[in-house]
Parts: C-alpha cells; structure tokens; sequence
C-alpha cells in the first residue's frame, strides 16, 4: 500500500540528495587529490591551522629595525621606509648612516613592548592549507614605552667574515645610553645577520671600476626572549599590529675597484631575514 503523494516525492527527493551531496563531495576530494599529492601542506579529509590563543603577558625589548653590514674595504649606504598601518599618509623616510670596512651597526634602536601570546593547533575537518604553529608563543609589537631617543649601536668593526656575529644587543650600554643609566633595564631580541652559505658574488678583481648593488628587505625579524610565570622561551614576532605599520630598508653597497671577492649572504633568502647582505671577503691574487 503506497503513501500519500506528498510522502512519497518527499522520499524519494530525500533519496536523490543523499548521492547528489556524496557525488559533490567526491568529486571535490578528486579535484584536490593533485594538489594534495604535489603539496604535501594541504589535507583532503582534514587539516591543521595554528590559532592565537591566551595572553601570557609583557616584555620590554630593545629592538633594531635595521641591521648596517658594509662588505669589507667596501661601503653601504640605505634608506628606511616607515609605512603606517593606520593612514597611507603616514610614510617616513630616513637616510641611514653611511658604513664603510666591513662595519656592522644596529641602526635605529628603540626599546618597545611585546604583548605575549599562546599560540596552539587547531584541526579542522574538511580539505584545506596545513599552516600548524611553528612556535608556542607570539609576541605582537605594542607601542614603545620607556622614554628615550633614537641609537645607532655598533655591532663589530672591520670584518672579513659576517659570520661571527652576535645575536643580540647589548641591553645595559643602551639603556645607560639612552635613559641616563636608569634602574630600569631593557633586554634585547635575538636576530642572526651572521654569513651563513654565498648565494652571489661580488669580483672587481681587475677591474677598474667598482661594482654597484642594491637589495631590497623588509623589517628585520626578530625573536623575543622572555622569562614569565615561570614559563621561559624565545617568541616568534610580529609586526602586523604594530605602530609603525611595516618597514622597508633599501641596501646600497659599493665594492671597490681591484678590491677582491666578496661571497654574499642574501639573509631574506638564507634566513627568512630582512636585512640585507652578509658577506665573506678575499683579497686579490
């Protein structure tokens, strides 16, 4: 005995559905399956996304938003852009001072807060990008907060090789420094700008004319050291939500003529850093 009219189209349209949305899904996996096969960061079934969670706390950190490094003999000069994340109008561009013989020097140092962040995974049903946490904690800039003007710190001098580099500021000799030797004492972020592998030269070696190169970077990344609650560790940072916005630094450098060889480290290639060249020199034979 069949059902009424109205039943029996409801059914059998519940009946239709249920293929037509498995088709959908199927042929969804299938389309992807050739982008999951060749990119091994994207799941089919499920994928995992890193989420910002609690708020740990603050730090106060001194921090360069360049790093100067003029290949040996040679010289460097740049230019810093300030773009605003508030305004297009808020641009600021600043000539750096001119590094000559393998000089090194922090350039434009300021103390500012970091405002600390858990970081953890979250896997999500359904195909997309993997993009899980590479760090437990994210620190975010936060306006500056200890008085004080800009300074420029050396780093190291006359260098042959970049690869001895230090990873850090020294936090006391800037705080004496800027704030007139005040109790209060800032640390500083870690960074590499040290010559790790050559991805380029440099030969003028010969040559009567010297060589010209220019690289463009971004803001210099940085890690956070930090030491709270008894938790302790080193945070990836961000400059999204910060004040300044971002920051660009063109790098001029200028090898001599008949100077010698000079293997570059492009750290934006290298290091995933926005600071230029490291070099490592040889003289002429």
């Amino acid at each position: 005995m069949s059902g009424p009219p109205e039943l029996q189209r409801r059914s059998s349209s519940f009946w239709v559905t249920i293929p037509v949305a498995l088709g959908v899904v199927a042929g969804t996996l299938i389309a992807l399956l050739p982008l999951a096969i060749s990119n091994p960061n994207v799941g089919l079934l499920q994928h995992t996304i890193c989420r910002t969670g609690t708020r740990i706390g603050n730090v106060t950190e001194w921090r360069p938003d360049a790093i100067v490094e003029a290949p040996f003999t040679g010289s460097e000069s740049g230019t810093l852009i300030e773009w605003g994340n508030t305004s297009i109008a808020h641009i600021r561009v600043v000539e750096h001072p001119h590094a000559e013989d393998g000089n090194v020097t922090a350039w434009e140092v300021n103390p500012v807060n970091w405002t600390l962040f858990a970081e953890r995974n979250v896997t999500l049903l359904g195909p997309g990008a993997e993009s899980r946490c590479t760090d437990s904690v994210l620190g975010i800039l936060s306006p500056p907060s200890l008085a004080g003007g800009t300074v420029y710190s050396p780093i190291a001098t006359s260098l042959e090789r970049d690869a001895p580099l230090p990873h850090y500021l020294n936090s006391s000799a800037l705080c004496q420094l800027v704030l007139n030797a005040t109790p209060r004492c800032a640390g500083s972020v870690t960074f590499d700008v040290g010559f790790a592998y050559a991805t380029g030269e440099i030969d003028t070696c010969g040559s009567p004319s010297p060589s010209h190169l220019s690289v463009k970077s971004h803001s210099l990344p940085v890690g956070v050291p930090f030491n709270i609650t008894g938790r302790a560790g080193t945070a990836r940072a961000s400059l999204e939500n910060g004040p300044a916005g971002s920051i660009d630094v063109w790098y001029n450098y200028t090898f001599p003529a008949n100077g010698g060889v000079w293997l570059y480290d492009d750290l934006s290639i290298t290091s995933k850093l926005g600071a230029g060249l490291a070099f490592s020199y040889s003289s002429c034979l």
